[in-house]
């Protein structure tokens, strides 16, 4: 009965040792603003991802002057320190609406259009204030 006590007591310990809180989990990020244009003209509702080589991912909507500030994936502000991915959507349902609670849309094309930004972005600590040109073509999706 002791050594059954023992073993259960040892598979307990070692199954809380992979129970995080979570704070220490989170990875480096740092505080990501910036904005968006395409030929010199801000790009408005412009839905923007920083995708990390590994990780969770940040996003932005733009604002009327193609200004955004990118949120971490558990709502702070912010994006994970290191080299980023940059895809950027343009005429789907703004983010973080149900579909039930989205605009109805605007005459435009039937189907987003995807971007992906060429060069690679990287998120340094500190302060992080990127100029992104939009790509003269992009993808339906």
């Amino acid at each position: 009965m002791k050594t059954t006590i023992q073993w259960a007591c040892m598979l307990l310990s070692v199954a809380c040792v992979g129970c995080g809180s979570g704070v220490d989990d989170r990875p480096e990020t740092a505080p990501v603003v910036g904005q968006l244009m395409k030929a010199g003209v801000p790009v408005a509702d412009a839905q923007i991802e920083f995708i990390p080589e590994s990780g969770a991912a940040s996003t932005a909507t733009t604002d009327s002057e193609g200004k955004f500030k990118l949120i971490y994936v558990d709502g702070q502000p912010g994006a994970k320190v290191g080299v980023h991915q940059v895809r950027i959507t343009i005429g789907a349902a703004p983010m973080g609406t149900a579909d039930g609670d989205a605009p109805p849309p605007k005459k435009g094309p039937p189907q987003p259009m995807l971007y992906i930004i060429p060069d690679r972005q990287t998120v340094s600590a500190g302060e992080n204030d990127l100029k992104l040109e939009l790509p003269a073509k992009g993808q339906r999706g």
